[in-house]
Order: C-alpha cells, then structure tokens, then sequence
C-alpha cells in the first residue's frame, strides 16, 4: 500500500476503531498483546522499538516506562498522531525494508499488524533478531490466512499472508525462541526471545 493510502488511513484510523463491530477485532488484538506483555520482566523495558507504530496505540500497554523509545512508520501522518500523545519518543520516517537502525540495540521490538505488508519475511526476521540485544525479546504478528484478512485487499492493502509453520520456521533459523504466542480471529501474536 502506497504512501498515500497509509496516510489517508492515519485520518480515519481512530474513527474506524471506534465502529461498532469493526471495533471487537483491534479490542482483541490489544487483550492478546497485553496478555504478551504481562510475560515480559521489567528489565526488557528499557530500549524498545515499535516497528509500524502506527498512532503509538500499543506502547501504553507497557506496564513500565521504557526509558528509550524509538517508533519507525511508513506513514508521516501517523508519526504526527503518535507526536502529539506521545512526544518523548524517537520518531523515523521509514520502511521495514529499510530499517536504518543500529543492530544490537534494542531490549524488546514489537512488529504488530505489520508484517503481512512485507514480502521478504526472512529479511523482516533476520533484521529484527539482528536489532535485538541477546538476550532480547519481541513480539511479532503473522496475519492468518482467512477470508477476513483477503477481505482486507478491498481497502486498497497488498498482503503477503503465509503460514505461522513457515513463519516459525523463520524464527527458529533466526534464534528467536518462541515463549508464548496468542491466537485472536485475525492473527497470531508470538513472544519471542532471542538466544544467540
């Protein structure tokens, strides 16, 4: 999805959240995620990155404040949303492709709800575990094959779905231990731990 939809969407994304029966499938990804983030020891809460940060909705499920916090979007308009409630945190302007970050500098990374925008889910791994301190964790997102989700390409979004097998698959190549993983009706949400 180009540019320009991401940041058409950054103006009714609120809104959308807020429909009724559209409503229950962010309200569910948010209970999974926060039933991840219970899982994770305070110690990780201190250099985090939000890959796809979207509106910043995710970072106040933390139940401490990370003392480094770096949030990376495609979209400047979405940027803008997370400058205005949160205005302590880094901001990049960039793609998952393309991550301009220093490796081994990040305790947790989140990448919610964005990876099935990606089509090389080696690299998008290979990158993320790369971020990672070791020991460091994250918590990834993979987008179920569903009528839902394809549903979704009416809106003008690309996907490159693929199985949660082959994602594990991914994870394990790359170090990157699976410690709990949440299931809700439009993806699975893994917490991971890198070991190299």
């Amino acid at each position: 999805m180009g540019k320009f939809l991401w940041n058409l969407q950054a103006r009714i994304y609120p809104w959308l959240k807020e429909v009724p029966g559209l409503n229950f499938f962010p309200y569910q990804e948010r209970q999974a995620l926060s039933n991840l983030i219970k899982q994770i020891s305070p110690s990780y809460f201190t250099k985090v990155l939000d890959l796809g940060v979207g509106p910043g909705n995710y970072l106040a499920l933390f139940p401490t404040k990370p003392k480094v916090v770096c949030g990376l979007d495609y979209s400047l308009k979405m940027l803008k949303i997370v400058q205005k409630k949160l205005p302590q945190i880094f901001l990049i302007n960039g793609s998952l492709c393309l991550l301009p970050l220093k490796k081994r500098s990040f305790s947790l990374v989140l990448c919610i709800g964005v990876s099935e925008y990606i089509k090389n889910k080696e690299k998008l791994i290979q990158d993320i575990a790369s971020l990672l301190t070791t020991p460091g964790m994250a918590i990834f997102s993979v987008s179920k094959k569903n009528l839902l989700n394809y549903l979704r390409t009416s809106l003008g979004h690309h996907l490159f779905l693929c199985s949660p097998e082959y994602q594990e698959k991914l994870f394990t190549q790359h170090h990157l231990i699976i410690k709990a993983q949440q299931s809700t009706t439009l993806q699975i949400q893994y917490l991971l731990q890198k070991t190299d």
